[in-house]
């Protein structure tokens, strides 16, 4: 009898031991499946975006109404997110601290945002619409702009210029300041110390005094930006003083050279003018 209730104790015992390996077995089974179903998810939603995005992805654009799909938060990161067209007129609009790093904001509306202490280093805002927006404290190095819609409160050091943002370290290449105002005072106006403006188009530039503040090598003279890679086409340059510029790389087709001053000057050819005439630097720009 003993033997018996101790063969069956000893069976059950194993069969215990059977159903919870089972057991184990299903539920690491489980986590391995939820893990992989997770981690593709995880992996489509960041293969579907164009930014990492602290857990949070990019914002879909409604086609039709354009707004966002994704709620605001402040610090939210979009950071390389398209969010191209989007309009946020009507939503709450606190984008305070949001880091939009990279970002492709053409054609957004930003009316009234609030975009304080925000990062939208190297983003691009082509076409944006700024009215009332208020980016005080907010990272603007690198960012491209143009055709820009409307006022907006913008750091030290910064404004809007013939549609352009205009400040340290803006990306202004190619940007066409011809007649801007660039307000040099120390207070309210524009600082280009480090911008791009390779390519830059000028002419008629004003902003008083004190003087600009310019990238290395760049100058301010009777109205042009005269610098590295400077676009001088057709500029008037008749009996100025050109004393220390660098014209390397500057188109200077057409421009009007005749009795220029020049001293130490570099010419677009990278070559130094101190021992040539006036019209063989002006020439080598395509000028004279």
């Amino acid at each position: 009898m003993d033997n018996d209730v101790s063969t069956a104790t000893t069976k059950t015992t194993r069969q215990g031991r059977q159903r919870r390996r089972i057991i184990g077995g299903a539920v690491a089974a489980a986590v391995v499946v939820a893990a992989v179903v997770v981690g593709g998810t995880l992996q489509h939603s960041k293969a579907g975006t164009s930014g990492a995005l602290g857990g949070v992805g990019c914002p879909t654009i409604d086609p039709t109404t354009h707004h966002l799909s994704t709620p605001l938060i402040p610090g939210v990161d979009w950071s390389s997110c398209n969010l191209s067209g989007g309009n946020l007129s009507d939503l709450s609009m606190n984008l305070s601290k949001a880091d939009l790093s990279g970002g492709n904001l053409v054609g957004m509306t930003l009316s009234g945002a609030n975009l304080t202490g925000s990062n939208l280093s190297g983003a691009n805002l082509l076409g944006a619409t700024l009215t009332g927006a208020d980016f005080t404290g907010a990272t603007l190095t690198g960012v491209k702009s143009g055709q820009i819609i409307g006022t907006a409160t913008l750091p030290a050091g910064w404004i809007i210029a013939n549609g352009y943002l205009v400040g340290p370290g803006a990306d202004l290449t190619g940007a066409n300041l011809t007649g801007a105002n660039l307000n040099f005072s120390v207070l309210t106006g524009a600082d280009l110390t480090g911008a791009m403006l390779t390519g830059v188009q000028s002419g008629a530039v004003t902003g008083g005094s004190p003087s600009p503040m310019l990238p290395a090598k760049w100058m301010l003279l009777t109205g042009y930006l005269i610098g590295p890679g400077a676009n001088l086409t057709n500029a008037n340059l008749m009996h100025k003083n050109l004393t220390g510029a660098d014209l390397t790389g500057a188109t200077m087709n057409g421009a009007m050279m005749t009795s220029v001053t020049y001293s130490n000057t570099i010419c677009p050819d990278a070559t130094n003018s101190s021992a040539q005439t006036p019209e063989t630097c002006a020439g080598h720009g395509g000028g004279l």
